[in-house]
C-alpha cells in the first residue's frame, strides 16, 4: 500500500504561498487530479522564504490536491529540492479511501522518494497497519519496518492490543503486484505467539477476488473447549467461488464446513453447510448426539424485468447447534420461497413460509407453517369519479399439527384460511379560495375458515368457524 505522504509531492510544484483570500479547500475527487490541478491550502499562518523558495504553513493545516487531503500542525515545502515534510498530527485521506496517521513524514524527488515515522495506516479493508518506520521507493515499493498488521481492529482485548495479529521485522509493498510480503512473521493469538514463517505474504487491499487464507476466528464453548477456524477463499472463476471453512476444536474434534457461491446471467444463489461428528456427547440435550450439522441456501432470480423469484431455506440437526458452533445466533428460523412482482404502483407478492423455533419453550406442533401467503396492491390508471381507485387484497392460509392458546383470549386452530380483500379511493379538490378538500372512502370485506379451534366450554374438544 502506497506511503500516502508520497502522493502529494508533487501537489507543491505550486508555492505554498497562496494568499488568504485563495485558501479554501474543495471537494476531493475520484481518480488521480489533471496535471497543473491548483493545490489550496487553509493554515492558521503561512510564510514563504523567497530567497530560500521554502514555504512553511503551521497551526491547523490543511491541504488539498484533487482527491487527496492533508492535515497536519506543520508542514514545510523546499520548492529548490522538491522536498515536502510535515509533522505533528498528520493524517491524510487517499482517493482509495485508505487514511494514513503518522507523527513525521517527508518525501522528495517529485514523490518517487520518502519516509514517514512512527506511522499506522487503516485500510479499507478495515486492516489496520503499523510501523516505526516506511520508506517509499522508486518502482511502488513501500518498505515498513518493525510492523504489526491485524485485519480485526474492532476486536480488542481490554488492554488495546487485538485478539490476532501479525508482526513482522520488515513489511513490503508492491503496488505493481498488489502483495504485502512480511518477513520474520509471528502471528499471535491474545498477544502470544503460536506460528512462525520466515516469509509470509498476502494480497493488498486493492485486491478484490484472490486465493488465500482470511482472517482467523477463535470461538470458545464449554461443550467443544477452544475453536480456531482459519478459513480458506478459492476463487474458481469471476462469477464462482468457495470458502472452505474448517474449525478444530479441542474437545469434540473438527467441524468442516464450506459455502459456495454462484452468480449467473439472470441472478445468484448460495449454499453454505457444516457439520461435526462430536467425540463427547455428554452434553444437554438436544446436543447429546455424535452427528450435528446445518445447512442454508439462498437464492434470487430476476424473470424480467418486472418479476423475480428466490428462496431462503434452512435446515439444522436441532435447535442449539448453529448457536453454540457461532454459526448462527438466530433464536427463530424462517425459511421461505418467493414471486414478486413490482409494475408502477402495482404489486404482488406470493410465497410459502416455515418457522421453526430454537429455543426451549418452542412447540414445533404449534408453530404453523404458511402455504400460500399472497398480497397484490392495484391502482388504476384511469381516475374513478375524478380520484384514484385501487384495491388491496391479503390471503393466507396457515397450517399447524396442534390446536394452541397461546394466549387467555386467542384460540388457534390447526387449519386457518382468510382473505382480506379492501377497496380505497380518495381525491383532492382544491377551491376557488384555496381551501384543498380530500374526501375518501374504504370498503373491506373479510372471509375466513378456521378448522379444530380449542372449545373453552368443552374440554379437549375442537370446532370450526367461518
Amino acid at each position: 500500500m502506497p506511503l500516502g505522504a508520497a502522493l502529494l509531492a508533487g501537489s507543491f510544484l505550486t508555492p505554498l504561498a497562496v494568499p488568504a483570500a485563495n485558501a479554501q479547500g474543495v471537494n476531493p475527487e475520484l481518480g488521480a487530479p489533471p496535471e497543473g490541478s491548483p493545490v489550496n491550502v487553509v493554515a492558521d499562518k503561512i510564510t514563504y522564504d523567497s530567497r530560500r523558495e521554502i514555504a512553511t504553513a503551521t497551526g491547523l493545516v490543511k491541504i488539498t490536491y484533487g482527491p487527496y487531503v492533508l492535515n497536519a500542525t506543520k508542514v514545510v515545502y523546499d520548492k529548490r529540492n522538491d522536498t515536502l515534510r510535515a509533522n505533528g498530527d498528520i493524517m491524510l485521506r487517499e482517493p482509495n479511501g485508505n487514511m494514513l496517521l503518522a507523527d513525521i513524514a517527508e518525501l522528495r524527488n517529485r514523490f518517487r522518494e520518502g519516509f514517514a515515522e512512527h506511522l499506522k495506516l487503516l485500510l479499507t479493508n478495515r486492516a489496520v497497519l503499523t510501523a516505526d518506520y516506511a520508506q517509499r521507493q522508486e518502482g511502488g515499493i513501500t518498505v515498513y519496518e518493525r510492523v504489526a498488521y491485524t485485519a480485526c481492529n474492532a476486536c480488542v482485548m481490554r488492554d488495546g492490543t487485538p485478539v490476532w495479529q501479525i508482526k513482522s521485522r520488515e513489511a513490503v509493498h508492491d503496488e505493481n503486484e498488489h502483495t504485502i510480503t512480511h518477513k520474520d512473521a509471528t502471528f499471535e493469538m491474545f498477544g502470544v505467539p503460536v506460528a512462525y514463517a520466515p516469509t509470509f505474504w498476502h494480497a493488498d487491499p486493492t485486491v478484490k477476488r484472490q486465493s488465500g487464507f482470511l482472517t482467523p476466528r477463535l470461538i470458545t464453548s464449554s461443550e467443544y473447549g477452544f475453536g480456531l477456524e482459519v478459513p480458506y477463499y478459492w476463487a474458481l472463476a469471476p462469477n464462482y467461488d468457495i470458502t472452505f471453512r474448517p474449525t478444530l476444536t479441542t474437545k469434540q474434534g473438527p467441524l468442516l464446513r464450506a459455502e459456495w457461491r454462484h452468480r449467473l446471467e439472470d441472478g445468484e444463489y448460495s449454499i453454505d453447510a457444516g457439520g461435526i461428528y462430536q467425540l463427547d456427547t455428554d452434553i444437554e440435550a438436544p446436543g447429546d448426539r455424535h452427528f450435528r450439522g446445518f445447512v442454508r441456501t439462498e437464492g434470487d432470480f430476476r424473470i424480467n424485468e418486472r418479476w423475480n423469484w428466490g428462496w431462503d431455506i434452512t435446515a439444522t440437526t436441532d435447535d442449539t447447534f448453529m448457536r453454540r458452533y457461532k454459526i448462527d445466533s438466530r433464536t427463530q428460523l424462517t425459511s421461505q420461497v418467493y414471486l414478486t412482482g413490482i409494475d408502477d404502483r402495482n404489486y404482488f407478492n406470493a410465497a410459502a413460509y416455515h418457522f421453526r423455533g430454537l429455543l426451549k419453550n418452542d412447540d414445533s406442533d404449534t408453530t404453523p407453517y404458511v402455504a400460500p401467503s399472497i398480497r397484490h396492491s392495484f391502482t388504476f390508471d384511469q381516475p374513478v369519479l375524478g380520484g384514484e381507485f385501487g384495491v388491496d387484497t391479503n390471503i393466507y392460509s396457515l397450517h399447524r399439527d396442534d390446536p394452541t392458546v397461546p394466549y387467555a383470549t386467542v384460540d388457534q386452530g390447526t387449519e386457518a384460511t382468510r382473505v382480506v380483500t379492501q377497496a380505497h379511493w380518495k381525491r383532492r379538490m382544491v377551491t376557488n379560495m384555496g381551501q384543498v378538500i380530500t374526501p375518501f372512502a374504504n370498503l373491506r370485506g373479510d372471509v375466513y375458515y378456521t378448522d379444530k379451534v380449542p372449545d373453552a366450554g368443552v374440554p379437549g374438544a375442537c370446532a370450526t368457524r367461518r
